[in-house]
């Protein structure tokens, strides 16, 4: 909802950014990848920031690492977290300043996006950083959301009647960004604040994403019943 309000007024403030872009000669789809590249690299910096703490054993030899380590991972995973969203928008920016907006170009930032949204979930339900029941229901909706969208697009429902909902990928990211942001910043101040890692600023933020995209879901599925052509479709039988 954010992201498709705000997405008319960032066209003209990203134009500069678009300039850039081609000034140093990439190209939309080089981007996309590489936001999708540090993707990657912020579910390794969540994953570690669990695995790393507080002790390792490797080859017989034992560290101890404090709980600032935690911390330090999770703040890595901000910085690549903020790269990997800065990136997602740089794409479309370089994109229309090079007039150079192809179906493949659209077709492979959103399987990236999606990618990213698993990597994303994967790396902190994996990290017990939330309930496994709760990850995973926002795993599913959140790739819901944007499947029901293309789904109710490609049978002939207009996008903006497809748009709604309050868990577009921006919101996700949003939310995502500040779980991990206060969850940190509650570990730095006050460490015996988090009893169970599960239900920390994380955990309730992925029981947020849950709640929110199966909500989307369902209103994408009603906008699509209100909105698909009435008249049934006529047998079409395969031939061998």
């Amino acid at each position: 909802m954010v992201g498709t309000k705000a997405r008319p007024k960032l066209k003209k403030i990203l134009e500069p950014l678009g300039r850039f872009g081609d000034r140093v000669g990439l190209t939309p789809n080089r981007i996309t990848v590489i936001g999708f590249s540090i993707s990657i690299l912020t579910g390794v910096m969540i994953y570690l920031s669990q695995i790393l703490t507080p002790k390792i054993e490797f080859f017989g030899f034992t560290c101890i690492l404090s709980e600032n380590t935690r911390i330090l991972f999770l703040a890595f995973a901000l910085v690549c977290l903020f790269w990997s969203g800065f990136f997602d928008v740089f794409d479309g920016a370089v994109a229309r300043y090079q007039n150079s907006i192809t179906v493949f170009g659209g077709f492979l930032d959103s399987v990236l996006d999606r990618y990213s949204d698993a990597i994303y979930l994967f790396a902190i339900i994996f990290s017990g950083y939330c309930e496994l029941y709760i990850g995973v229901f926002a795993l599913i909706g959140s790739l819901l959301v944007s499947y029901t969208r293309a789904r109710g697009e490609a049978g002939g429902v207009d996008a903006k009647h497809m748009a709604v909902g309050i868990a577009e990928r921006s919101e996700r990211l949003i939310i995502i960004f500040g779980a991990i942001f206060f969850h940190g910043l509650f570990l730095y101040l006050d460490p015996s604040s988090i009893i169970d890692q599960r239900w920390g600023a994380i955990g309730y933020g992925i029981l947020i994403i849950a709640i929110i995209t199966q909500i989307t879901v369902f209103h994408r599925i009603f906008a699509a019943y209100k909105n698909f052509p009435k008249e049934p479709i006529e047998d079409q039988k395969s031939e061998n």
